[in-house]
């Protein structure tokens, strides 16, 4: 579920990339599907939840798809994770 691959996953591996300044890339291609709720926890959940500074998130964080397949999973990725940040900025 998403919070699952939020908590054990992209948590981790962003905390890594923010201590190294380097960039996570979450690349959305190649599964075979992702739910609305999926994305939205998995992402929009990785900004609510404030373990990490929004600048932190937006340096080194970039979700990423070349497959147009997937060019619908992506966009709602982004837009989960932009409406949350957005919402914590306010």
């Amino acid at each position: 579920n998403g919070q699952r691959f939020r908590d054990q996953v992209v948590g981790p591996a962003l905390r890594d990339a923010i201590a190294n300044h380097s960039k996570l890339i979450v690349d959305m291609d190649g599964a075979f599907s992702y739910s609305s709720s999926f994305l939205e926890e998995a992402f929009g959940g990785l900004a609510r939840l404030q373990e990490f500074r929004q600048q932190d998130i937006r340096d080194c964080l970039e979700i990423r798809s070349v497959d147009p397949i997937y060019a619908g999973f992506y966009k709602d990725a982004r837009k989960y994770l932009d409406e949350a940040l957005r919402a914590r900025a306010q």
